[in-house]
């Protein structure tokens, strides 16, 4: 196995990057509180829900930009601006008054959209930037094992936000954790990410990149629409899986009435478990083929999908364990795969415009789906099998997508 050391650079930021964008899903029922209040429990976490969908939709823009700049002028400084633009947003957003302080009310909402936003725009970035960075610095014998220890290092980056939070709800009062423990997790990713912008400084160009510079290859915007297309269909599932996970928690709380400490516990062992399980899976799709596993893993979510319908009888924490691990299961066996595949599916010129764009188009469409899985455990039966069909569709698109994803060298 050869692991990079630009591999670790960079994945160490993505880890904290995705800290700072995720612990909004993490913390959502205490943001809907703050910032988004209603009489109706749902209501609220479905509006709170939107502003999470809403910050998706600037994702394409932020990855547009940012994706040309680094086409034209290098991966490595966009991967250390946007790390030091994050930093100031998310501690931004942890310093807020909220609605119900003397200083904040309708202008609080407001300001913390507008922050949501500016994360949306700077992520949309972020994680594009690093797998362009990391796939071009690998060799093509490892891009499934180096790819996949970036994803480890972002779930890593979920992981530590869900035991912050579990220590917090775990030891703090339950009005303390809603008067300013929600605030901790916001402030210390900020330092952190200080930090990480410090660290990524040290990194080097890619040598894709600077042949690139020396012999400029024109545009071709018929092989990028057909790359960008087939990238937006393997990419369109796993995101929908992975962005569903992210509310989970909070609707197993507030619909499924579970206990706060054990969902996250919970979450957190299955976080945990992807870890490890991701880069297994990478280094098997180094050595058989990465669409070979990607295939395998929409096979198992045809198999698992209809028993996950009843999900709304979870309340346990041994049930709670069960559901995410195997959850978490699928989704690594998938990312082990899909972002390899997606970086190679683009020629180094328009490689992290492309990645970029098709990535966020496909997180774009699937911010919708909490919406979804909200409503679903609402008791909605017909949403719920709206859903489950939405998966057996998705899942038949994704597999054809597979036979268009080209492999382009660096």
């Amino acid at each position: 196995m050869k692991i990079k050391k630009s591999t670790i650079l960079a994945s160490i930021g993505s880890g904290l990057e995705y800290y700072d964008f995720t612990i909004y899903a993490l913390l959502i029922s205490y943001i809907s509180y703050h910032f988004f209040p209603s009489h109706d429990k749902i209501v609220s976490l479905i509006s709170s829900y939107l502003v999470f969908a809403i910050a998706y939709i600037v994702r394409p823009l932020g990855g547009i930009i940012f994706g040309i700049l680094g086409d034209r002028y290098g991966r490595k400084k966009i991967l250390v601006e946007v790390m030091f633009l994050m930093a100031i947003v998310t501690m931004t957003m942890g310093f807020l008054p909220t609605y119900q302080n003397s200083f904040g009310g309708v202008f609080a909402s407001i300001l913390f959209i507008i922050l949501r936003l500016f994360q949306g725009i700077l992520f949309g970035a972020e994680l594009p930037c690093a797998l362009t960075f990391i796939s071009e610095h690998t060799g093509k014998n490892y891009k499934g094992l180096n790819c996949a220890i970036m994803t480890s290092m972002i779930t890593i980056g979920v992981l530590f936000g869900n035991g912050v939070i579990y220590l917090l709800s775990s030891n703090l009062p339950n009005e303390a954790m809603q008067s300013w423990g929600w605030r901790i997790p916001f402030i210390l990713g900020g330092l952190l990410a200080f930090c990480v912008f410090y660290i990524r400084k040290n990194t080097i160009e890619t040598p894709s990149f600077v042949a690139e510079i020396k012999n400029r290859h024109p545009m071709d915007l018929k092989i990028f629409a057909k790359s960008f297309f087939s990238g937006i269909g393997i990419l369109i599932l796993p995101s929908i899986l992975i962005l569903s996970y992210l509310v989970l928690p909070s609707i197993f709380i507030a619909v499924n009435n579970c206990k706060p400490s054990d969902v996250f516990m919970a979450s957190l062992i299955g976080y945990a478990a992807s870890v490890v399980l991701v880069p297994i899976f990478g280094f098997i799709g180094d050595r058989i083929g990465k669409k070979i596993i990607y295939r395998a893993a929409l096979l198992l979510i045809l198999i698992l999908a209809y028993p996950a319908l009843s999900v709304q009888t979870i309340n346990t924490i041994g049930e709670l364990i069960l559901f995410m691990v195997s959850y978490q299961l699928v989704i690594s066996i998938m990312a082990g795969s899909y972002y390899p595949m997606l970086a190679e599916n683009f020629p180094t010129r328009t490689r992290y415009t492309g990645v970029a764009s098709a990535y966020n188009f496909s997180m774009l469409i699937a911010s919708f789906f909490p919406i979804i899985v909200a409503s679903a455990f609402k008791g909605q039966s017909q949403t719920f099998e709206f859903f489950y069909l939405s998966i057996l569709v998705l899942s038949a698109i994704a597999f054809v997508s597979t036979l268009f994803v080209k492999k382009y060298s660096d």
